[in-house]
């Protein structure tokens, strides 16, 4: 079996493949509740691969805790050769940008890819399969904690990211305001990369926030854009079958 790691700032998310099928999947918040689910799994050996974007001693303890599970256990990196980055050190991009970038270099066109998490990152993707660099914003969860956080009578009782209409109460207008700028970020993007390249890029949309731009974008839904790019690193065209059909959402 195989096991997909994700490793993030705050969680880890974890999905073990059997055949052509997710056996089990969970999120958890440190290394060794990582371990803890294997162990209960009793899954056998593993063929593990990682992305991760937090610290080394982080990314050594996931490690630690995955060896007695594994098979081979092997981390993307960033490839400049395989897809290069306008970036001056492409050590420097996010292993999560990059393989969402990658994940959508599978056709000759040009891309933008939307990640609406923490951060908000937009990244353009050349027709040939160039990173052309891209934008990162706080994410509608910052925004709104930077507002309550520095101002007295900005509160958010129930935040509302359903609509970009004009704000009637403080909340909405901070809610609201923040879509609507975000929305228009990924616009002007893609009006400059279809200026830039003369074709219509794609739009690719993926993140825990995804689902509050879906209505104001015309962007493919991508739940799971960066295993997508994970599956490709490897080569794994079974794992990415099963992540584009919806399986791995």
């Amino acid at each position: 079996m195989k096991l997909y790691v994700d490793q993030g700032n705050s969680r880890i998310k974890l999905w073990l493949m059997d055949a052509d099928r997710i056996h089990a999947e969970t999120v958890c918040d440190s290394a060794e509740a990582v371990a803890a689910w294997l162990s209960g799994l009793k899954p056998g050996v593993l063929d593990v691969r990682l992305s991760s974007v937090t610290t080394a001693p982080a990314q050594d303890a996931l490690a630690a805790a995955l060896r007695p599970f594994a098979a081979s256990l092997a981390f993307a990196r960033v490839d400049g050769e395989r897809l290069p980055t306008a970036y001056a050190q492409p050590e420097r991009l996010g292993i999560d940008r990059w393989l969402a970038v990658l994940a959508a270099a599978d056709r000759p066109q040009p891309a933008i890819v939307v990640d609406a998490g923490t951060a908000f990152t937009v990244d353009a993707l050349s027709a040939d399969g160039r990173h052309l660099g891209g934008y990162i914003l706080p994410g509608l969860a910052l925004q709104r904690d930077a507002l309550a956080a520095r101002t007295a009578q900005v509160q958010f009782p129930a935040p509302d990211w359903s609509d970009v209409a004009w704000g009637e109460t403080t909340s909405t207008c901070v809610c609201h305001g923040s879509l609507l700028s975000l929305v228009a970020l990924v616009e002007a993007a893609v009006a400059r990369l279809e200026r830039d390249s003369g074709v219509p890029p794609r739009v690719l949309l993926t993140g825990g926030d995804a689902l509050h731009f879906q209505a104001f974008l015309q962007a493919e839904s991508h739940p799971c854009l960066v295993l997508e790019g994970l599956a490709a690193y490897f080569h794994d065209a079974e794992a990415l079958a099963v992540w584009r059909a919806g399986k791995g959402a």
